[in-house]
């Protein structure tokens, strides 16, 4: 990546060059993590107008990165974003109607926004509804349509979602005890960092 490149790019307006740098200001990838100058990169972007501009700066203000957290100004940035068609900032405005974060909790318009991403093939769509489903927030409790979901999430590559299987099929929660099956998902878990998995299958394969 040539930091330089893109630093004259972004200073001439493109966007992809503001977010692209953005991101390697975050996340330290060639060089050293200034948050700062990635909240303010990706500000521009949103003040261009471009959706993904929205979302990142939206996670800056919900994880208090390079900012304050202020989930209100992280509400109104997934709103934005969302409403431009990302949509990844739809679930997670979800996620702030189902907490109250940011906007008065409604766990009604969370479960029809996570449908909706779920309708687009989004695995947090299917995640947090089967969230919602196994804990019986806002429908009723079903445990055999909440391994649905998440086996949904799991199979478009959601690591959360693939460990959460491999918990139901190790006990046999919503769906057959299956221990191979069980494995199978905390491995795909695992190959993704999801450390909770890698301790399960070590457990699992040691025991």
């Amino acid at each position: 990546m040539n930091i330089k490149k893109l630093k004259k790019k972004a200073k001439n307006g493109d966007i992809y060059s503001m977010l692209k740098l953005g991101n390697a200001y975050r996340f330290g990838h060639d060089t050293e993590i200034d948050s700062k100058k990635a909240f303010e990169l990706y500000k521009k972007a949103a003040d261009l107008g471009d959706a993904v501009g929205w979302l990142f700066l939206g996670g800056m203000y919900e994880n208090g990165e390079g900012t304050e957290i202020n989930y209100e100004k992280a509400f109104l940035c997934y709103f934005t974003a969302s409403a431009k068609g990302e949509i990844e900032a739809l679930w997670r405005m979800g996620t702030m109607y189902l907490d109250g974060r940011g906007t008065e909790k409604d766990e009604a318009t969370a479960y029809n926004i996570f449908m909706r991403a779920a309708k687009q093939g989004n695995s947090y769509g299917y995640l947090y509804l089967g969230h919602m489903y196994e804990e019986g927030i806002y429908v009723e409790e079903n445990i055999e349509f909440a391994a649905k979901c998440y086996e949904k999430a799991a199979q478009l590559g959601n690591m959360h979602a693939q460990f959460q299987m491999g918990l139901m099929c190790e006990a046999g929660v919503g769906t057959n005890e299956d221990v191979v099956k069980a494995i199978k998902w905390y491995t795909l878990a695992a190959k993704q960092q999801n450390k909770r998995a890698e301790r399960r299958l070590y457990e699992l394969l040691n025991s």
